[in-house]
């Protein structure tokens, strides 16, 4: 399947909202914002352990992009934590580059028909290219995700307790989790 990409454009000044027969000032720098989901909010993937990870593939564009949030739709509170992964030489998920926690109250949590989504900065992630690996597990709580039934090949679950270790298991479903990348030096 083919990955979805969505430009924001964002302006030195702020943020610039133009009718469309304007064009953008020059120098504008494009943000992208990567989904693998249709954007509908079919079912919840909940997060039986803290050892299990949802894990999603995606590939960067061509250009050296910043990885700045994710946005995550919440289908229940909880803490989550997230986790960047470098690739490994056989394109799976490797050493992980950042990881941060986002913490998820009950009135914020998305009821599937609502536009809500947690979005949350990586911190000071350097450009990247190529490959990227996103995980997603549970700290505290009862945190779940919002999932479609879009198979875009790019998710997968993985449980690092050693007494019931899962590698990467593919999963026929799509978390409406996002990426958003920006240019070096925003």
């Amino acid at each position: 399947m083919r990955l979805r990409l969505r430009t924001l454009v964002l302006f030195t000044g702020g943020l610039l909202a133009a009718c469309a027969t304007t064009p953008p000032p020059s120098g504008a720098l494009p943000r992208v914002l990567l989904e693998l989901d249709d954007g509908r909010a079919e079912s919840p993937i909940s997060f039986p352990t803290s050892s299990h990870e949802a894990m999603i593939r995606f590939e960067l564009p061509s250009d050296a992009l910043r990885p700045a949030r994710v946005w995550l739709r919440p289908a229940g509170a909880g803490t989550y934590r997230i986790v960047l992964y470098a690739p490994n030489p056989l394109e799976g998920p490797g050493e992980p580059i950042t990881e941060v926690n986002a913490v998820v109250a009950d009135g914020v949590v998305s009821s599937g028909k609502d536009a809500r989504w947690i979005v949350t900065e990586l911190g000071d992630v350097s450009p990247r290219k190529g490959l990227l690996w996103l995980g997603v597990r549970k700290v505290d709580g009862d945190p779940a995700l919002w999932s479609s039934s879009r198979d875009a090949g790019h998710y997968f679950i993985r449980n690092d307790d050693p007494k019931n270790r899962i590698e990467l298991l593919n999963v026929r479903r799509t978390p409406l989790v996002r990426l958003e990348l920006v240019p070096s030096g925003t």
